[in-house]
């Protein structure tokens, strides 16, 4: 018995000695490949599937949007697109603001309790993995970067046309 793989309407052997490599493509969850600026190997996991080619499982979350902004941002300053400098943390505070604004669209109210629970428990965990103190009264820390928030929030808004409402005073203090 002969196998063969057909691509592009052609048909290639495959060789019985090489049937075992195969499989192996097959079954593999993942492989080792060497990177190219050290001598390091490193271990790359598939998507689930039963097809030899298939790519590598997506390891990109938040922190891999980083580099990208600050990519684009130099490129933006660079070209004279922009002279404002718009950092990691505001890029991330103003896709918050953009989910909150969704949510007030779809007739939910905004809150921002869990997001600003998050960054102080975030804040918290990387000061003990520093060996530091951890914040005893978190709670005050939660509903004051709430607070911060809700305030950004409103400014947010006025500023890309979202609300027509008149600026309450305690937006214009900082």
């Amino acid at each position: 018995m002969t196998m063969t793989v057909q691509h592009a309407g052609e048909r290639y052997p495959i060789y019985r000695e090489a049937a075992s490599a195969f499989w192996n493509a097959k079954m593999l969850t993942g492989f080792l490949y060497r990177r190219k600026k050290t001598s390091e190997g490193a271990l790359r996991m598939r998507v689930e599937s039963d097809t030899l080619l298939r790519g590598f499982k997506a390891e990109s979350g938040l922190d891999s949007l980083l580099p990208i902004v600050n990519k684009h941002q130099k490129e933006a300053v660079a070209a004279g697109r922009t002279e404002m400098q718009i950092t990691y943390s505001r890029a991330m505070l103003s896709g918050l603001f953009y989910r909150m604004y969704e949510r007030e669209r779809a007739g939910l109210a905004a809150d921002f309790s869990a997001a600003a629970e998050k960054a102080i428990q975030e804040k918290a965990a990387k000061k003990a993995a520093a060996g530091k103190d951890v914040l005893t009264n978190q709670r005050i820390l939660i509903n004051r970067t709430r607070r911060e928030n809700e305030k950004d929030y409103r400014r947010w808004k006025r500023a890309f046309g979202c609300e027509e409402e008149k600026a309450s005073p305690e937006d214009e203090t900082d």
